[in-house]
């Protein structure tokens, strides 16, 4: 598996300095990159039931609409 190849199209282009990292080196990254990601996808989501169950329960279904749209 070529790991500098991958992190590449992780970060959404080639970054001159993956070329300086071994290929063990640019795996870890990689799985430490995805690893923040799915934290941050995990936050994310957390922080929106959080913010809607403040709402009052009548408004929660209307605004969770409106925040991203009809499902």
């Amino acid at each position: 598996m070529d790991c500098r190849a991958e992190l590449a199209r992780e970060v959404g282009g080639v970054v001159p300095a993956f070329e300086l990292l071994t290929e063990a080196e640019a795996g870890e990254l990689l799985r430490l990159f995805r690893g923040a990601r799915e934290n941050e996808h995990r936050a994310l989501h957390r922080a929106i039931d959080a913010a809607l169950s403040a709402m009052p329960a009548p408004l929660r279904g209307a605004s969770r609409r409106i925040i991203f749209g009809e499902r």
